[in-house]
């Protein structure tokens, strides 16, 4: 493997099967390199990377090697800025379109809200298995699309806590005065990151999957994480659990996790 800095890593999860990069008994001896990758992300038995081109691929994994020739293109267009997969829902977000493909299901569109391009781009596009996204731009600006259930939107919406297109998130705006630079979601929560290590958590917490203690009760709005202010570099969210690693090197987790 070559001498360079590692920016990013990202993991396999297996119930049944061994992971083809790295398992909890294994010592990983070879990986295999994927050049040209802007960014990447994984499920179950599948990576799915992002080229600097702009070109979005799947390649597919069996136990302790991963095919060559399994590579396929998701989308044919060289103009994908983000892909994430959680829980058999993939998000990919390109510059004209954002796209939630479900597990056994088809493709869905939804079309992107305008915004100032000269100032500011699309950057991240998130959701957990529920149907509900959120989309973050670059300075920092988050549009939520979907349905509200336990409060994940973290504001109150209108026409039965549905919403058909991307609006604005104007309680964020108002509330938060740093700028938001990730999302990550779960079971119907979120956990928004600001640029000054601050996080804010809504929705389901009956795990204390959020790290606030709510009594087991959802978040209806998005709320301070006291105990993490100003201290979080990166964060990720699980199904019912949460982590995040710190400017200091520390990782902290809350929330249920399989024995």
């Amino acid at each position: 493997m070559k001498e360079t800095m590692i920016t990013n890593i990202c993991h396999f999860e297996f119930n049944k099967e061994k992971n083809c990069f790295l398992s909890n008994k294994d010592v990983v001896t070879n990986f295999t390199e994927i050049e040209n990758v802007k960014n990447c992300c994984c499920e179950s038995s599948s990576l799915f990377y992002i080229t600097n081109s702009g070109s979005a691929y799947k390649v597919k994994a069996y136990y302790n090697k991963t095919e060559n020739n399994n590579s396929s293109v998701l989308l044919n267009e060289k103009n994908v800025i983000d892909i994430n997969v959680h829980f058999g829902r993939t998000n990919i977000l390109t510059r004209e379109k954002a796209y939630v493909k479900v597990t056994n299901s088809g493709v869905s569109e939804i079309d992107l809200p305008e915004i100032d391009t000269t100032n500011d781009r699309f950057i991240r596009l998130a959701s957990g298995d529920r149907k509900f996204v959120f989309l973050l731009t670059e300075n920092g600006k988050v549009f939520i699309c979907g349905e509200n259930n336990n409060g994940v939107f973290g504001c109150k919406i209108e026409n039965d806590n549905q919403l058909t297109k991307f609006v604005k998130h104007k309680e964020l705006e108002e509330k938060i005065k740093s700028k938001i630079i990730d999302i990550q979601c779960g079971h119907l929560f979120a956990i928004i990151r600001c640029k000054n290590g601050d996080c804010y958590a809504t929705g389901y917490n009956y795990y204390l999957n959020t790290g606030i203690n709510s009594n087991f009760e959802d978040i209806t709005e998005f709320t301070l994480i006291k105990e993490l202010k100003g201290k979080v570099k990166q964060h990720s969210c699980g199904f019912f659990h949460s982590a995040f690693l710190t400017f200091d090197g520390e990782v902290y987790v809350t929330g249920k996790f399989d024995e």
